[in-house]
């Protein structure tokens, strides 16, 4: 099972966006952006296990220089639901509440 978590990185000033490029171009980074406030970065990390994406991390800011700290926060939603299903049984929510208003 595919795991996934948000990355929540701080660096120091002027380091964020060779964190942003370095995390670009990881094929287990689904998307990166910069941030205003206490962190510089968020990724959305996919690996096989939470140990994995936290050790991939880990691993690639200790390449990039200037990285303080970084938070992996657990996805605990599935991946990605088609608007108008519902992901656990894949009807249309429209059939769903009519079945559940019958």
């Amino acid at each position: 099972m595919e795991h996934r978590a948000y990355v929540l990185i701080e660096t120091a000033v002027g380091r964020a966006a060779d964190l942003v490029a370095a995390l670009r171009r990881c094929g287990w980074i689904e998307s990166v952006d910069r941030l205003v406030g206490p962190y510089d970065a968020i990724a959305i990390a996919n690996g096989p296990s939470l140990f994995e994406i936290c050790e991939r991390i880990n691993g690639l800011t200790k390449q990039v220089p200037g990285v303080i700290r970084f938070v992996v926060c657990p996805i605990s939603t599935p991946p990605a639901v088609k608007p108008g299903r519902d992901p656990a049984q894949g009807l249309p929510f429209r059939a769903l509440t009519d079945a559940l208003r019958s």
